[in-house]
C-alpha cells in the first residue's frame, strides 16, 4: 500500500513539473491523459478505501481532467475521451473513502 501511495505522489508531481516547466507540456499532458484516463476508474476503485492514496490520485485526476476539458483556457474540445465509467467510479470512491 505504501508503494502505491509513493508511486501516485511521484506521478502527480511529475505531471505538475511538466506542466510548470516544459515547453511542450500540452503534448506531455495529452500523452499522460491518453495513458491514464482509461485506467482511472480502476485506480479509483483500488484506492477508494485508502485516503492516503486517494489524495494524490485525486490531484492527478484533476490535472488530467482539466487538461482534457480545456482547463483555464475554456477550450471545450475534448482531446481524449473521458471514460464513461468515471463519474460512477468517482462517486463510489468518495462514498468509500474514510476521513483521515
Amino acid at each position: 500500500a505504501s508503494q502505491r501511495v509513493s508511486l501516485l505522489y511521484i506521478a502527480e508531481a511529475s505531471l505538475r513539473c511538466a506542466k510548470a516547466e516544459s515547453e511542450d507540456f500540452e503534448q506531455l499532458l495529452q500523452e499522460a491523459a491518453a495513458g491514464l484516463l482509461p485506467r482511472l476508474p480502476r485506480l479509483l476503485d483500488l484506492c477508494a478505501a485508502d485516503p492516503l492514496a486517494l489524495a494524490p490520485l485525486g490531484a492527478l485526476a484533476k490535472l488530467l481532467i482539466e487538461h482534457v476539458c480545456g482547463g483555464a483556457s475554456g477550450e471545450l474540445e475534448r482531446r481524449v475521451a473521458l471514460p464513461r465509467s468515471l463519474p460512477g467510479a468517482l462517486t463510489l470512491a468518495m462514498r468509500r473513502c474514510r476521513p483521515l
